[in-house]
């Protein structure tokens, strides 16, 4: 990952806050895709483990994240698209994985 990646930003647990003054935050763009700007890999002299990687949205917003919340994004993929779109719709209707599962026959 390099800055100029396009980015997808991985689904991750979030515990809950408070929101002030309707402020976005960075869990706000789960699922969604950014820019990289920048990557941050040491602060005041210490190695980051993992690096902090900052990402521009669309709406100009830049979020902070660990670069293991982050995946590279392939906009010709037609595969990862419907793969994410299965996962997403899956998960909407509560259908546990295991009941998915196909036998190996």
């Amino acid at each position: 990952m390099k800055v100029g990646d396009r980015v997808k930003v991985l689904p991750y647990e979030v515990k809950l806050r408070a929101r002030w003054n309707n402020e976005t935050r960075s869990e706000d763009y789960i699922g969604q895709c950014g820019t990289v700007t920048e990557i941050v890999e040491e602060l005041c002299g210490q190695p980051l483990t993992p690096p902090q990687v900052y990402v521009e949205f669309g709406d100009g917003f830049v979020g902070s994240y660990s670069s293991d919340k982050l995946e590279k994004y392939n906009p010709l993929s037609i595969d990862e698209d419907i793969a994410c779109l299965k996962k997403i719709l899956l998960e909407a209707l509560r259908i546990p994985k295991e009941y998915l599962m196909e036998s190996e026959e």
